[in-house]
């Protein structure tokens, strides 16, 4: 189905020297504002420009993880209004907010396709923050490691001490994903939404999400992350994968809607990242649906994934 698609899962380390404030809601706002704000700052010489109009965007790392265009060469998806970014922060889950000196901040990064090879700038990036600090009170904190989980085992990638970054990572295939798929109970399950997530059906805006809602964005945005980061599309029929997937039912849950906002300094406007958390239970024929399910869990679903928005797991019903 997806022969050629990979992704990598680092999970970075952060200690900081004084007291580290995040948000308490959304802790990913904070960690990819102040993440985005240096990367540029490390590739761009003049960082109030705009991207729309300098010679480089082609060929600019930020521009090409940041702000990415449809390529000229494309000969598939050219109507889509925006391009995927092909990085997904995954933040802190717990309620703490405040992070003292000696405690470590814990986050992890997903890059997909052949943007794993710009994995030197996320860690620059990171470290050039340091100094300069982030959260409320911009608090500095030192980049302790850097490592690439896969298997369940870490394996380092970078490390504070001797800053040296090991590009040669495990990578994570699909075949790793289907493997995981076949544990998965093919009649119930239940998803479980760890951030606000943002789906839309026919122009609206989901808040009580039925199966087919999640599983045709999921469908949409692993197929434009394989084909703009992998050189490859989804082998389904489209028409008939999202009428059948109306077949699946949702016969219980609870979720609720998180209401979460962030205001873009650079480009002087807000952003709505509000959307719904909690968990449905969903029974019927999962078998074809499972293995984008669970690539899902790792790239996310709907909009805002790049601060952390539309994480979900897959649970077992009687867990709960």
């Amino acid at each position: 189905m997806l022969d050629q698609f990979y992704f990598n899962r680092y999970r970075f380390k952060l200690q900081p020297d004084t007291n580290l404030r995040l948000g308490n809601i959304h802790k990913g706002v904070t960690l990819r504002g102040a993440f985005g704000s240096a990367f540029k700052k490390l590739c761009c010489h003049e960082f109030r420009a705009n991207c729309n109009n300098c010679r480089e965007r082609e060929r600019c790392p930020y521009s090409l993880i940041f702000d990415p265009i449809i390529p000229a060469e494309a000969k598939r998806l050219r109507l889509n209004a925006n391009i995927p970014r092909p990085f997904i922060i995954k933040p802190p889950l717990t309620d703490k907010h405040i992070y003292s000196p000696g405690e470590e901040l814990q986050f992890d990064l997903v890059i997909v396709g052949r943007m794993c090879a710009y994995l030197p700038y996320f860690i620059a990036s990171f470290s050039a923050l340091a100094s300069h600090g982030m959260g409320a009170y911009r608090s500095a904190f030192s980049l302790k490691s850097v490592t690439a989980v896969a298997g369940g085992h870490e394996k380092p990638v970078y490390s504070g001490q001797d800053k040296v970054v090991h590009t040669q990572t495990p990578v994570l295939t699909f075949s790793h994903i289907l493997g995981q798929a076949q544990s998965v109970n093919p009649d119930k399950i239940t998803i479980r939404f760890h951030t606000p997530a943002i789906l839309k059906s026919n122009g609206h805006i989901v808040r009580q999400p039925e199966f087919h809602h999640i599983i045709k964005r999921l469908r949409d945005r692993i197929n434009s992350l394989a084909y703009f980061y992998c050189g490859e599309t989804l082998a389904v029929n489209y028409k008939e994968f999202g009428e059948q997937a109306q077949s699946v039912r949702r016969i219980g849950g609870d979720f609720k809607w998180v209401e979460v906002s962030r205001y873009s300094s650079r480009r002087r406007l807000w952003h709505e990242l509000s959307g719904f958390t909690g968990y449905g239970v969903y029974e019927g024929g999962l078998r074809p649906y499972l293995p984008l399910l669970v690539l899902g869990q790792y790239l996310h679903v709907g909009k805002g994934t790049v601060f952390g928005n539309g994480w979900y797991e897959i649970t077992e019903e009687n867990n709960l």
